[in-house]
């Protein structure tokens, strides 16, 4: 209901726009604001987009954390071995 009521007030003053400062003048002032208003929707609909998709991929880099731990689990562990190897 509220779209309708803002769809309905905007052609009432763009109809008042043309007709009291002319065809030429008022076309002139409706299209630019329509243009800045599809302007600023895209340059929003950009901001949303980089909020909402992550720009690192959380998987990749949980995999290279485990794969890195995992490697020094197993460097300490041959070491241990090494040394219980020496031991002996």
């Amino acid at each position: 209901m509220a779209l309708f009521t803002i769809i309905f007030f905007s052609g009432i003053i763009g109809f008042l726009l043309l007709m009291l400062t002319g065809p030429l003048i008022g076309g002139i002032i409706i299209s630019s604001i329509l243009i800045g208003c599809i302007i600023r929707g895209l340059y929003l609909l950009t901001k949303i987009y980089q909020a909402i998709v992550p720009r690192e991929d959380r998987v990749n880099n949980a995999l290279d954390h485990y794969l890195a731990e995992r490697e020094k689990i197993e460097q300490r562990t041959k070491a241990r071995r090494k040394l219980n190897i020496n031991k002996r």
